[in-house]
């Protein structure tokens, strides 16, 4: 229960952001997204403790280049980090296998084998599009748009962006398995 409540916390990140902005100190905001960033790190049991402490260690650098700058793009740039380390993580899925999808189905606990393996690999491909779009959008957005622009396109476009691909990929995968059982 507590991951979730971490989780949600940053998925609204950017329009906490954006309403607590004018209300408190971006010191604040930078202490907040510290807490939430290290405890939703330290409640996920499946990192490997160095990489869990290389997260929180980024974490806090994240924080302290966020405290030291006055323009508040580091504070921005929180989206621009998640979506690159996704597509690279997609990408460095692709070149050592399994592919990311692969790798995610095996820790719900989906055995992926077969013709399966060549359709998550493809997945993963438009997941690796779609998160590199996505980052350049996230950069756009932290670099040239106001804060209200920033806020909409990384606290809910991109969550509906999202939610679209994997609405539009059920079906697309339903027809997968038909077409491979039928053959």
């Amino acid at each position: 229960m507590l991951r979730a409540v971490f989780a949600l916390a940053l998925a609204c990140y950017p329009f906490a952001v954006y309403f607590l902005l004018e209300r408190v100190s971006p010191a604040i905001l930078i202490a907040l997204f510290g807490v939430l960033a290290c405890g939703r790190l330290w409640l996920v049991t499946a990192i490997p403790r160095r990489y869990l402490l290389l997260g929180i260690a980024a974490a806090l650098a994240f924080c302290a280049a966020a405290f030291f700058d006055g323009q508040l793009r580091v504070l921005k740039s929180y989206p621009v980090i998640i979506n690159f380390s996704l597509a690279a993580f997609c990408i460095y899925s692709l070149r050592n296998p399994p592919s990311a999808i692969e790798r995610l189905s095996q820790v719900i606990g989906i055995i992926v084998e077969g013709p399966a393996v060549p359709y998550t690999r493809r997945l993963t491909m438009v997941w690796t599009g779609f998160f590199a779009v996505s980052t350049v959008i996230a950069a756009y957005t932290a670099l040239a748009a106001t804060t209200g622009v920033w806020a909409v396109y990384n606290g809910a476009i991109s969550y509906v962006l999202i939610g679209s691909l994997i609405a539009a990929e059920y079906p697309v995968r339903l027809y997968y398995q038909k077409q491979h059982r039928a053959g």
